[in-house]
């Protein structure tokens, strides 16, 4: 690709990734505490600069981003992903997903909890799509270890997560309420109906309307368990080359 600039943003290796970046190509550093100052902030990037006006939807048959997939259908590769890609998904996730749901469309109500990697297709497409296709508030997790209490607090109407996600959440709740006590609070029916709703605000997933796992297939008993708590999770599976579909 012939990449003119690089967004640099938190990183264990961020160090190494600004060194990585060859001579000629413009390095902008990201508002985050540990990012060093290189040749522009993205303060400094849109400060003052005018609202974008005239805008023309490209052709359907026009590039519109490369997303580098590591081989799982094959050798590994940068998919070429067209509007027409793109257009096809968002006009289906919109209408047979997110309006059945009963999301707001417009109005910034709705909070999404950005943590994945944005260079994958299914981070890009569940969070920053959708942010952008409904316009909803995106919420960027700082630090790794904070998630849970991250989750708490964004609360988001829309998450998204990979199987071992959900599995880490499920084992926050069983050490702290094992198995077979929480199997006999949840048989009885008004204690069963507020411990529901206690551990989903616990979670940060007592305000989601949407739950969706992918990247890899999720025990059917995981999603049992998380169906009995309240929370339905829709299990998405697609392919890089076709933006998910």
């Amino acid at each position: 690709a012939d990449v003119r600039a690089v967004f640099v943003g938190p990183a264990l290796d961020v160090a190494q990734l600004v060194e990585a970046i060859p001579p000629g190509v413009a390095r902008w550093s990201l508002p985050y505490p540990d990012v060093p100052a290189l040749d522009a902030g993205w303060d400094e990037l849109i400060a003052g600069q005018p609202r974008h006006a005239g805008y023309v939807t490209p052709p359907p048959d026009r590039l519109l981003a490369l997303i580098y997939t590591s081989g799982t259908t094959g050798l590994p590769k940068g998919a070429m992903i067209t509007q027409g890609n793109v257009e096809f998904i968002c006009e289906h996730f919109l209408e047979h997903v997110l309006r059945p749901l009963g999301f707001s469309i417009g109005d910034g109500s709705e909070r999404l909890l950005s943590y994945l990697p944005l260079a994958h297709l299914y981070e890009r497409m569940a969070c920053l799509g959708a942010s952008l296709l409904i316009g909803a508030q995106v919420y960027f997790l700082e630090n790794i270890e904070a998630m849970g209490e991250t989750l708490r607090r964004v609360s988001p109407s829309l998450f998204v997560g990979v199987p071992l996600v959900y599995a880490r959440l499920q084992a926050g709740v069983l050490a702290k309420l094992p198995q077979g006590r929480l199997d006999l609070l949840l048989r009885l029916p008004w204690v069963g109906r507020r411990l529901r709703q206690a551990i989903r605000r616990q979670l940060g997933l007592a305000q989601a309307k949407l739950s969706i796992s992918g990247s890899a297939p999720i025990a059917p008993a995981l999603l049992d368990w998380f169906e009995r708590l309240g929370v339905d999770i829709m299990e998405g599976y697609g392919q890089t080359e076709n933006y998910a579909y």
